[in-house]
């Protein structure tokens, strides 16, 4: 934690606020969605090449994940729940918020 926690954070351009399980939602799904759109094979690739040193080894993550969805994965209100809970933050109108509502309370009630 500490120094560690917030490199993560600025390496996925990530609010200093954000709260534990949010980055490591965000930070699992932005690789699951990598097999679930067929990035399979470069994720594995990268996750079996990964540095040792664990600074090196979320560097290469962090740039991977922000190759494949974009430089501000880690910024948007999707993955923040300080974010989608304030209406000054959160765009009205956006999905982000009904989405994340419903794979918790639905999918995930089905699992």
């Amino acid at each position: 934690r500490g120094h560690k926690e917030r490199k993560a954070k600025v390496l996925f351009k990530a609010s200093n606020d954000l709260i534990d399980g949010d980055f490591f939602y965000m930070l699992a799904d932005g690789m699951q969605m990598m097999v679930q759109y067929g990035g399979k094979s470069r994720l594995c690739s990268t996750l079996t090449d990964l540095p040792r040193d664990d600074d090196e080894a979320m560097e290469a993550v962090a740039a991977l994940i922000t190759s494949e969805w974009g430089q501000d994965f880690g910024s948007m209100c999707f993955y923040d729940t300080n974010c989608l809970s304030d209406p000054s933050r959160y765009v009205v109108g956006g999905t982000d918020r009904s989405w994340r509502w419903q794979k918790c309370y639905e999918l995930a009630y089905l699992q």
